[in-house]
């Protein structure tokens, strides 16, 4: 007896011959399923012969689901297989072919049991399919009973309770089986996704040197080894030297996820991330925060502000992470510049909310980044204060010639960008250059 694996040409043409076969059981499910949802009953007999479609429909069902989930499993896994062996040849495309099979996964395309199904599901599934079978038999059944037996007198209030409970069964046992093929639809999505991040690394693109910011088919997923989410959808960007930029978007856009990546926070799934001339997406953590360090300066909505140092003593620390003397901004200068070298020797505590910010806003220029982003940057403060910030981002940008990036949902805020970038639903709807406003002319609602 040849016990030996078959070949993969065989294997080639079983599989074409098996998608055929699929096809023509799928046409003979339909057409049982139209015959009992259309046959009438006027008779026992006629309920007799209903179920005897009914078999046939449950067998050809368990032979429909066991029957595609294995061509889908054999056929991923020479796939994977392939993927695998290409991977460590170091070629930059496989990352991209197993996208695409995820975006396949996505769509929920042609997969009744998703390939990671067992014996034991498989078993479930059987199960549930019989319970599903019965109750829509008992549907129909109590539906016509006065036709099947006419001479049986059954209250209405019993027929009535039976079709109840005989519909509520068959939502039940729908619904489990829904639940079955969604659970695992989405492990095996998310495993992946977890394979993608894996083989991301070997992608490798030249650099555009005239953007300071270069995102190329940029994918980012958050996955837990369970549910894989689809946060950012390709994503395209590019930004210039010394440009005044506003992300704008509704909450849960995807905004301030599309921030972490361009500052480093956190790495894409897929894409390229060119920002200051590097890829970050085939850094690790510890090279992102080198790379943060020399490049970035981060203003977030709550200030950070170490409470036992004095103001001066906070921009101190942010001076320390560049490690190039030459590159820093005199402290003094910068302090009288945004407006509290007067408060230098006060710790957080004293200050107010505005003015905390400006400390926090110096305590990251004074390194002398190439970028700075703020995370509503505005957001804890009152439009008076609002103001007193937004004119120190734009003199930032004017004097030293800082890319600034800011996100934000406040469209009043987007009139002083010369770029705005529009994020709904996890992508770029659209990308507007402006001719920006002076702060004195936004129009502040009360």
């Amino acid at each position: 007896m040849n016990t030996g694996k078959p070949q993969i040409k065989n294997k080639n043409i079983e599989m074409s011959q098996a998608q055929e076969k699929l096809v023509k059981l799928d046409a003979e499910i339909a057409e049982l399923s139209k015959q009992i949802d259309t046959t009438p009953i006027n008779s026992r007999a006629d309920f007799i012969a209903i179920k005897k479609l009914y078999r046939q429909w449950v067998v050809g069902v368990h032979l429909s689901y066991y029957n595609r989930s294995t061509l889908a499993k054999g056929d991923f896994y020479y796939e994977r297989k392939k993927i695998f062996r290409t991977v460590n040849k170091k070629t930059k495309f496989i990352p991209q072919a197993l996208y695409e099979y995820i975006c396949f996964l996505e769509k929920d395309e042609g997969l009744m049991l998703p390939p990671n199904f067992s014996f034991i599901h498989l078993y479930q599934f059987r199960r549930l399919t019989r319970h599903l079978a019965k109750s829509r038999l008992n549907l129909k059944y109590w539906s016509n009973i006065h036709k099947i037996t006419p001479s049986r007198k059954i209250p209405k209030a019993v027929v009535d309770h039976k079709i109840s409970k005989a519909t509520k069964d068959v939502e039940h046992y729908h619904n489990k089986m829904n639940n079955l093929r969604a659970n695992l639809l989405s492990k095996f999505h998310a495993s992946k996704v977890r394979k993608l991040e894996n083989c991301k690394k070997d992608i490798v693109r030249s650099i555009n040197k005239k953007y300071i910011i270069d995102l190329r088919k940029v994918v980012k997923y958050y996955n837990n080894n369970v549910l894989a989410i689809k946060v950012l959808k390709e994503i395209d960007l590019q930004i210039k030297y010394g440009e005044f930029v506003v992300i704008l978007g509704p909450s849960g856009s995807g905004k301030t996820t599309l921030l972490n990546i361009i500052s480093g926070m956190d790495n894409a799934t897929l894409g390229d991330t060119v920002v200051a001339h590097q890829n970050l997406i085939n850094l690790n953590t510890s090279q992102l925060t080198v790379f943060r360090r020399n490049n970035i300066g981060y203003i977030f909505q709550q200030y950070g502000l170490l409470p036992n140092l004095t103001v001066r003593e906070n921009v101190e620390i942010g001076a320390n992470l560049q490690k190039d003397t030459k590159k820093r901004l005199d402290i003094d200068e910068l302090l009288k510049t945004i407006g509290i070298y007067e408060h230098q020797n006060k710790f957080p505590s004293e200050l107010s909310g505005g003015q905390q910010q400006r400390v926090s806003i110096a305590r990251s220029m004074v390194k002398n980044p190439q970028l700075i982003f703020g995370d509503e940057p505005t957001g804890a403060i009152d439009n008076a204060m609002s103001k007193h910030i937004l004119e120190l981002f734009v003199e930032i940008n004017r004097k030293f010639k800082t890319t600034v990036i800011i996100v934000t949902h406040n469209p009043i805020i987007a009139e002083l960008a010369t770029k705005v970038v529009h994020v709904s639903d996890g992508k770029i709807v659209k990308v507007v250059n402006n001719k920006p406003k002076s702060v004195n002319d936004l129009n502040w609602k009360s």
